[in-house]
């Protein structure tokens, strides 16, 4: 997985929490990939949706960028989620979420100034 830069949600939900801890240490919060790395060492963040990513390469203008970007708070409905079987014996947490108008128009904001074509709101798999 190459270094990047990723802009993410936080979800804060102690019903996720209660489903999860089955798992203890072994649930995963973000894709692994890296070599010569922990994966528990590398898996620091908290439960979270990715919103896009860009190349490391690009961090200065893409903090610059999103900078320019005001929005709300805004809130998500999760219709399910599904774990499956990760790297070095762990899981991965995905959260399928509803449709969502403000979340739509934030992913378009952040498209129109960075574009990346993994994370193109036209093509979304989640809106």
């Amino acid at each position: 997985m190459p270094n990047r830069i990723t802009l993410v949600g936080l979800i804060n939900n102690k019903r996720i929490k209660d489903y999860v801890k089955c798992f203890g240490n072994e649930l995963c919060k973000v894709p692994f990939g890296k070599v010569n790395f922990s994966r528990k060492d590398a898996d620091t963040l908290p439960f979270h949706f990715t919103l896009s990513a860009w190349n490391i390469s690009l961090k200065q203008d893409v903090l610059g960028l999103l900078d320019r970007i005001c929005f709300n708070s805004l809130k998500i409905s999760i219709n399910d989620i599904k774990i499956m079987y990760g790297s070095e014996n762990s899981y991965v947490l995905y959260f399928s979420i509803a449709e969502n108008n403000d979340l739509k128009k934030l992913l378009e904001e952040i498209y129109k100034i960075l574009p990346t074509k993994k994370y193109n709101p036209m093509f979304s798999n989640f809106i």
